[in-house]
């Protein structure tokens, strides 16, 4: 089963849990779906009530096959794909958690300093947390006024980052309504 395909999977079973973020992870699933068919162009772009922006179908299409990176990227970038993080897993190690950011891109994963902000690299982070959103974490960094949601493997079994994050759309209003703006946008525009 492609990645594509496991993923549509993961988006409606989210749907189901979380209903704020269903109409999104519905959107998503429809989309992952399409990709995992290989569709035309014309097929993403009848998901959208009005003509998708050029900039999200290309990345929409790009993720099917992504380019290698022209040069050697930094350690907040891919080193697949050059793309920055779409979101944070948390995996246990030792008496704690390892983070691994998660390509908005080409999905490749690895490791990164839980100390430093994934984008400026500065030190002035904070975490956020929901009750409602169990295994969820929000990482803020004041320096640059990004955030970023974390996932923590072991609270949610199954986890695909791609769709997972999609379902942390309260902590996104919260980043929002607090002047943060996301490192990278999902494929939903949150």
């Amino acid at each position: 089963m492609s990645r594509f395909a496991q993923r549509a999977i993961r988006a409606r079973k989210l749907a189901s849990q979380h209903t704020a973020a269903a109409p999104s992870l519905e959107f998503f699933a429809a989309l992952s779906d399409l990709q995992s068919k290989n569709a035309s162009p014309d097929a993403y772009a009848r998901l959208t009530p009005q003509p998708p922006p050029e900039e999200w179908l290309s990345r929409v299409m790009e993720e099917l096959q992504p380019s290698p990176p022209e040069y050697a990227p930094s350690p907040n970038l891919c080193p697949q794909c050059g793309s920055p993080p779409q979101a944070g897993i948390l995996r246990p190690q030792g008496d704690g958690h390892a983070l691994y950011l998660a390509c908005a891109l080409c999905r490749h994963e690895w490791a990164f300093s839980r100390k430093i902000c994934p984008n400026c690299e500065s030190e002035n982070i904070s975490f956020a947390t929901a009750e409602s959103l169990p295994g969820y974490q929000t990482l803020t960094c004041d320096a640059c006024k990004v955030y970023l949601h974390l996932l923590e493997e072991v609270k949610l079994p199954g986890c695909i980052p791609e769709a997972d994050e999609i379902a942390a759309q309260p902590l996104d209003v919260w980043a929002l309504e607090n002047g943060y703006h996301k490192l990278t946008p999902n494929l939903v525009g949150i």
